[in-house]
């Protein structure tokens, strides 16, 4: 899989939180029950998600998180790269420490090819077309 599985978790708990009627907070232990995810590794996305200021959180009875701006404002890429780093989509698919020319691996030719569509799918797709527009389970 190419994205890690924090990564996986982080866009279905955006996309959860984009479902979400009129901003308003959600449990993260209603979250946790509703993607069938673990609530400390949910926390853990979470706290990354909140420091790149995608989300806000707020403790208390009515706390919970939400989204920090508008789904339609929030890209895929900025959700994941709040989760991985950059350089998942530079980095060799077969996992070799130097990949290019003169010493390609076997998908060299092709991971170029797909990770520039892929780079841009993720940088034009917003949070609101995943979740809204195409109607999209988490």
């Amino acid at each position: 899989m190419l994205l890690s599985k924090s990564c996986r978790y982080a866009l279905r708990a955006s996309i959860y939180l984009a479902q979400q009627p009129g901003g308003a907070y959600v449990s993260t232990r209603n979250m946790c029950s509703s993607l069938d995810i673990s609530f400390h590794y949910l926390i853990k996305i979470l706290q990354k998600m909140n420091k790149h200021k995608l989300i806000q959180s707020e403790r208390g009875n009515r706390g919970g998180v939400r989204l920090a701006r508008p789904s339609d404002q929030i890209l895929m890429k900025e959700i994941i790269e709040s989760i991985e780093s950059e350089s998942f989509l530079t980095k060799c698919v077969l996992g070799f420490p130097a990949c290019g020319a003169p010493d390609e691996c076997a998908l060299h030719k092709e991971w170029v090819v797909l990770k520039t569509d892929l780079n841009l799918f993720f940088s034009h797709t917003s949070l609101y077309a995943l979740s809204v527009e195409n109607n999209l389970n988490y």
